[in-house]
């Protein structure tokens, strides 16, 4: 009996293989269901078939109709992709311009600060030198006020006491301002 059923579902695989290479239109199911409604007659369930077969015939056509549609779309979808392409494209060039001003600008840039940067460092180099003038110019007036008894940069001693004693030493205070006055001026600020 196991012996039946199983040459009997072999048989109906091979009259569903049969029908399906005749009629390839026709969805799985339906023929399916035509080998139960005719009890796997092969003569009854062709012509069956047959007759189902035009209903699937349209259904084809608007297949085809969809597939010439969306081959359409996907003609249309890739030119445009080509276009953004090429824009892209033309993009990168722009920005890879911009990029290499840039880069030359901030290299011109670079390059101007260095000359200003050299110029300020021989300003600043200037300003020292007459500001050491000025300051060897003012030890001296100190010693000439203190007779020579405070050295600078001493503060152990009262300083006071040395300018109080040696008043008839100290000079008019309008000429020793006139002459750091005077000293300042020669001192380029810029």
């Amino acid at each position: 009996m196991a012996e039946l059923g199983h040459n009997y579902n072999i048989q109906c695989m091979k009259l569903f293989q049969e029908l399906k290479t005749s009629f390839p239109s026709v969805p799985d199911e339906v023929v399916r269901q035509c080998m139960k409604q005719n009890r796997n007659d092969k003569g009854k369930c062709k012509e069956d078939l047959s007759k189902e077969s035009q209903n699937y015939f349209v259904g084809r056509y608007k297949n085809r109709a969809l597939l010439s549609h969306q081959m359409e779309q996907l003609l249309k979808l890739d030119k445009e992709l080509r276009q953004e392409r090429v824009d892209m494209y033309a993009m990168r060039s722009d920005v890879q311009q911009l990029e290499n001003n840039l880069k030359r600008q901030e290299i011109r840039v670079q390059g101007h600060s260095a000359k200003v940067v050299h110029v300020e460092v021989k300003q600043l180099e200037h300003d020292i030198h007459s500001l050491r003038g000025l300051c060897d110019n003012m030890s001296k007036k100190v010693t000439n006020l203190t007779g020579g008894k405070v050295p600078l940069g001493e503060t152990s001693i009262n300083f006071e006491n040395y300018l109080s004693q040696q008043s008839h030493a100290v000079p008019d205070t309008q000429d020793a301002s006139s002459d750091m006055s005077s000293g300042l001026h020669n001192v380029d600020v810029n």
